[in-house]
């Protein structure tokens, strides 16, 4: 039996990228130290714990909606 590869990519393979993608959180800045209160960034979701714990808080509510 003899099997041959056409060279195409799975379509999982994109799902797969797709899932994978860091996700992002907004974040607006609620103390004077960290900067121009009231101003947004946009860390990764791993950082956002030193972010939140540094004065900043969350913009959006995430899945909640």
């Amino acid at each position: 039996m003899e099997v041959k590869l056409t060279g195409k990519t799975k379509p999982q393979d994109t799902e797969q990228k797709a899932a994978t993608a860091p996700k992002r959180v907004e974040l607006v800045n609620t103390n004077k130290r960290n900067g121009q209160i009231g101003q947004t960034a946009r860390p990764l979701e791993t950082d956002a714990a030193a972010w939140l714990a540094k004065g900043w808080a969350r913009k959006t509510a995430g899945n909640a909606e």
